[in-house]
């Protein structure tokens, strides 16, 4: 086809730029990280919601104090996931999310439920995307996964 058409976006490399950060809604202030303790208050609902019940292997991860090298360094805790207020659309989950200099932190993998309606009117307030923080993937490919010799091959020498 010689005539000019648009791209299909789900072939094509996209990059968007953002920036990490919570937002406002009301009062609430959303933070911009979720933690282990996080995910281990919804675990201690799973006899009453089945979305939350898991493996005891996951709790037990989950409820450990040090996670080692996965651990942020100015928390020190698991962060598990991050907000940023780049466009999240059907197609890009999995996208790789780098920082300023150029490093992986995370891969985006949704949105929050005000950027829903972000193809139509993207809100710069509101919308959201969740991206999963590396280190999270890393220790969970550690610890639970037993990848020992992945986590060797992608390990800076």
């Amino acid at each position: 086809m010689n005539k000019p058409h648009y791209s299909d976006a789900n072939f094509t490399m996209r990059l968007s730029y953002g920036q990490v950060g919570g937002y406002m809604i009301g009062n609430f202030n959303s933070g911009y990280y979720t933690t282990t303790q996080s995910i281990l208050d919804k675990m201690k609902q799973g006899a009453n919601n089945a979305d939350y019940k898991v493996e005891p292997i996951m709790e037990q991860l989950m409820s450990a104090k040090n996670f080692g090298p996965y651990q942020d360094k100015r928390t020190k805790q698991l962060q598990l996931c991050f907000l940023t207020n780049n466009d999240i659309t059907g197609g890009n989950s999995g996208s790789p999310m780098f920082d300023g200099k150029g490093r992986l932190i995370g891969l985006a993998f949704d949105g929050n439920w005000d950027s829903l309606s972000s193809d139509i009117n993207f809100d710069t307030h509101l919308a959201r995307c969740i991206g999963v923080d590396i280190r999270y993937v890393l220790y969970m490919m550690d610890k639970w996964g037993h990848a020992d010799r992945l986590i060797k091959e992608i390990s800076p020498k």
